[in-house]
């Protein structure tokens, strides 16, 4: 893939450091050729987080989410340990690459859905149409009433969206840590969905 025709929008934080040698040669050939020209970057004022190829316990570590200590395998029965939670979306659904398609994990329920896209379409129709693709809208919301993400922050949103019933649900949106919104996250699928698995 190459990245050179890539416009990203509303980049807030890239990495500067090149990738993890070992880690990428662990990688399907799409995602090692982005990572070599771009190594994890926060594009579209957060509504797309693709993780640093790095083996390190930072908050963007790539191989701490799929081999590591935070191992999304080990939560999401649904997840299996060759999936690679390459990126996440503003609120910490996760998107990863299974047999070189991209699908997407709920952190709040553990379900998985098959996007039907490879990475280099998965990347064009994101920058094609970021608000859509990308499920943006509570990420719009809070940027036009409350302020900007910064870089390790996903938003926190109560109710939970699968408690929602319809589009009057009233709801509380902030912004937290990626450790923090993980964690509840985490917990929110222990609690409600882990045991219907």
């Amino acid at each position: 893939m190459s990245t050179g025709s890539l416009d990203f929008k509303g980049v807030i934080f890239r990495m500067e450091e090149g990738p993890d040698t070992e880690l990428l040669e662990r990688l399907p050939d799409h995602l090692q050729d982005f990572y070599q020209e771009i190594n994890g970057i926060i594009a579209y004022n957060g509504g797309l987080q693709i993780r640093s190829c790095i083996d390190t316990d930072d908050w963007h570590s790539l191989g701490r989410f799929w081999k590591g200590e935070r191992s999304l395998s080990r939560i999401y029965p649904n997840l299996l340990e060759s999936d690679i939670p390459f990126a996440q979306d503003c609120l910490g659904d996760q998107y990863f690459l299974r047999d070189d398609q991209v699908w997407i994990l709920s952190g709040e329920t553990g379900d998985v859905m098959d996007m039907e896209v490879d990475l280099p379409g998965f990347i064009e129709q994101a920058i094609d149409d970021p608000v859509e693709f990308l499920a943006m809208e509570p990420l719009a919301y809070y940027l036009q009433t409350e302020g900007d993400l910064q870089p390790g922050e996903l938003l926190h949103v109560v109710p939970a969206l699968s408690e929602q019933e319809d589009e009057e649900t009233a709801y509380h949106i902030e912004a937290l840590s990626v450790e923090k919104r993980l964690d509840w996250l985490h917990d929110y699928f222990k609690q409600h969905h882990s045991s219907v698995i």
